[in-house]
């Protein structure tokens, strides 16, 4: 079965569990939401836009109404400083809120690293076009995210600004190894003509793929707004093993990819801003930027995740990330001898009673081995690496609790 028919099936199925109650003008039947007041406090001083996002809005939370069959929902955060279309309340939020999946949402990346560092999210969203970064945390935190398996859909202005005359003096982010984690390194800058101009048009490039059919058809973005911004994107590289769904030209080019999906679907990162949409060609109501969302949130939300179980020593002293269906593992160390972190695929074995016993492949150079007893709820094992020396026992007393991030 090919990747789109997976996706296909896999959406189906979202879409059944996760559909909103539409209310008869076809708006969610949703809310209420919750708005936290910004507090007064200095803000980035470099904007894609020379100005502040509007409103004075922290961050909004958004759950769907009692009629929804989702209410619990995944837990979903989003960064968006989009001014142009609300902020928090942007593209993303609209598209999450017709998907019937409640959110989270910030304008403030420090708000958000925040929450992104203390908290397990199921989907992180990080639309950032507007106020640019004092430092490379967020960076490094959406890094550790994704390469601990978290599900990451982004766009980001700054990624290359340097290359713009007007932020050439600021920190260089370009090769920074989030975007190499997300398959792209950018090739050229999307720039108006000062502050700003016309954006590129992005076509698509396989457009039977599930991401512009499922559950929106979406028109190619060839209907742009000009908007007061210095950078509406990059035309993108693209590393071996992702592929690039949509581009800047007609027919797939190299160095002109605008959407690459890679990390078997879990990540998406698109070459371009939302401040340009508005245009709904085909319509139907709803913003052609927004239908995009509504379709790469449902197929990214669609994959399996990487570890479905997280287990932490009771002592702190280490954490097994788990995928209990093909036995692939990140045991981490905290310390001691060898402190660091491990990964490997073991074996593992499930009893009747929904217990399993997990141990490590024969001849590896570790040895593994971890029992689950579902009926007292407890992890107990340990982990040996014969390399690095590390010999670390685990415990875990609560190990039905979901709200654990694999990330240290």
């Amino acid at each position: 079965m090919n990747r789109s028919w997976k996706l296909l099936l896999c959406a189906a199925v979202l879409l059944a569990l996760a559909a909103p109650v539409m209310a008869g003008n076809g708006a969610v039947r949703g809310g209420p939401l919750t708005l936290v007041p910004k507090p007064e406090q200095p803000a980035p001083l470099v904007y894609n836009s020379m100005r502040a996002p509007a409103g004075h809005v922290l961050a909004l939370q958004w759950a769907p109404g009692i009629e929804a069959l989702n209410a619990a929902g995944p837990n979903i955060l989003v960064l968006c400083d989009d001014s142009t279309h609300g902020g928090v309340t942007g593209y993303p939020a609209q598209a999450l809120q017709w998907l019937g999946l409640p959110y989270t949402a910030y304008s403030s990346q420090s708000t958000f690293l925040s929450a992104l560092l203390n908290q397990k999210w199921d989907l992180v969203i990080f639309a950032n076009e507007n106020a640019g970064p004092t430092s490379s945390a967020v960076f490094d935190a959406l890094y550790q995210y994704v390469a601990c398996g978290g599900k990451l859909i982004a766009h980001c202005w700054a990624m290359d600004w340097t290359e713009h005359i007007y932020f050439a003096s600021l920190p260089d982010y370009s090769n920074h190894p989030l975007w190499a984690a997300l398959g792209v390194y950018s090739t050229m800058g999307d720039f108006g003509s000062g502050y700003g101009g016309v954006p590129d048009p992005v076509y698509w490039w396989s457009p039977a793929d599930p991401i512009f059919n499922m559950p929106n058809s979406v028109p190619q973005l060839t209907v742009l707004n000009t908007v007061g911004y210095a950078i509406f994107g990059q035309h993108l590289g693209v590393l071996p093993g992702f592929e690039a769904l949509a581009g800047y030209t007609m027919a797939p080019a190299a160095g002109e990819a605008a959407i690459v999906v890679g990390n078997e679907g879990r990540t998406i990162f698109r070459g371009f801003a939302d401040a340009m949409g508005g245009a709904d060609q085909d319509t139907d109501g709803i913003p052609d930027h927004v239908e995009l969302w509504t379709n790469l949130i449902t197929a990214v939300m669609a994959v399996p995740d990487m570890f479905d179980a997280v287990y932490v020593d009771d002592a702190g002293l280490s954490k097994l990330c788990l995928n209990t269906t093909t036995g692939e593992f990140i045991y981490r160390v905290f310390s001691g001898k060898g402190a660091g972190e491990y990964a490997g695929v073991a074996t593992i074995t499930w009893r009747p009673n929904g217990s399993f016993v997990l141990s490590g492949a024969r001849g590896a150079r570790y040895a593994l081995s971890v029992y689950h007893d579902s009926q007292q709820d407890l992890v107990k094992g340990y982990y040996r690496n014969f390399d690095s020396g590390a010999n670390s026992g685990i415990t875990d007393t609560h190990a039905s609790q979901t709200n654990v991030n694999c990330c240290p």
